[in-house]
């Protein structure tokens, strides 16, 4: 299976190989910068592998892929053709059931705000109605020089725009059957220890679980460095052996519940 990264899920004893793969691509057209006087790709600093050498900006050029490796130039003309013509109108095509929008398919979320006392009324007008009925409306406009396409919900009583990818990027999900076979039936007393584990492990969301853990380290670096400190890289953490799955998964099960959070009530589930 082609995966984009490679690493390893833990939760106490348990352990589980995992990859990252695709769920979007784009499949749109893109123009690359390629070198003149080779047809190669460049980098964005304007770097030729193949010549290894910084080039001029007159030898470079926006081109397209017509097929693997081989590019066609477009002038600076042909490339302005290319791009949409854009408008600051943005009309809703339809109204379609909200959760009919693969949540793959959604890339950015933006807060979308009356600009103008003139149409406050009618905004929030629409905001109540598209909550009551559970609906999103399609946008289709131009902005950023490429056609976007959007859907309109309601939240928290204004209205929310979430920038899509378009349906035709979404790609096919990898085939779990082989893997499924091979992991053979659920055993219904390894299925309660597992509910059981990631029951202790269950509580409410606490304000720091969604915030980086990186971006203040990054920030105080930065400042120590405006302030004319030295600062240096931090020493990986020793690599620790993996351990793959575990050979005995019920033990590792009974060990993980042993160390884990004490359990709380739950509602007892409906029988199968």
């Amino acid at each position: 299976m082609k995966t984009l990264w490679n690493g390893t899920l833990e939760l106490d004893e348990i352990s589980i190989p995992v990859g990252l793969a695709a769920k979007v691509s784009d499949k749109g057209e893109r123009l690359r910068r390629i070198h003149v006087g080779c047809g190669s790709r460049v980098t964005n600093r304007g770097y030729c592998e193949r010549h290894e050498q910084l080039l001029d900006p007159g030898e470079i050029v926006d081109a397209w892929e017509i097929s693997p490796g081989e590019y066609i130039a477009v002038g600076q003309d042909a490339k302005a053709a290319l791009e949409p013509v854009e408008t600051r109108r943005m009309p809703i095509g339809a109204f379609v059931a909200a959760e009919a929008i693969p949540p793959a398919l959604v890339r950015k979320r933006y807060q979308l705000i009356p600009s103008s006392t003139v149409g406050v009324h009618a905004y929030f007008l629409f905001a109540a109605a598209i909550a009551e009925l559970d609906v999103a409306g399609l946008v289709r406009f131009t902005a950023w020089r490429s056609e976007q396409l959007a859907a309109l919900h309601s939240r928290d009583g204004g209205l929310e725009l979430h920038a899509l990818h378009f349906g035709e990027d979404l790609v096919e999900p990898l085939e779990l059957g082989p893997l499924v076979d091979q992991a053979g039936p659920v055993d219904d007393g390894l299925l309660e220890l597992a509910r059981d584990l990631v029951d202790r492990h269950t509580r409410p969301l606490q304000p720091g679980d969604l915030e980086s853990l990186e971006r203040p380290r990054v920030r105080a670096m930065l400042e120590r460095l405006l302030a004319g400190e030295e600062i240096l890289r931090p020493e990986p953490a020793p690599v620790q052996e993996d351990k793959g799955p575990p050979a005995d998964l019920e033990g590792a099960l009974r060990r993980s519940l042993k160390q884990a959070p004490r359990r709380r009530r739950r509602p007892a589930t409906a029988a199968r």
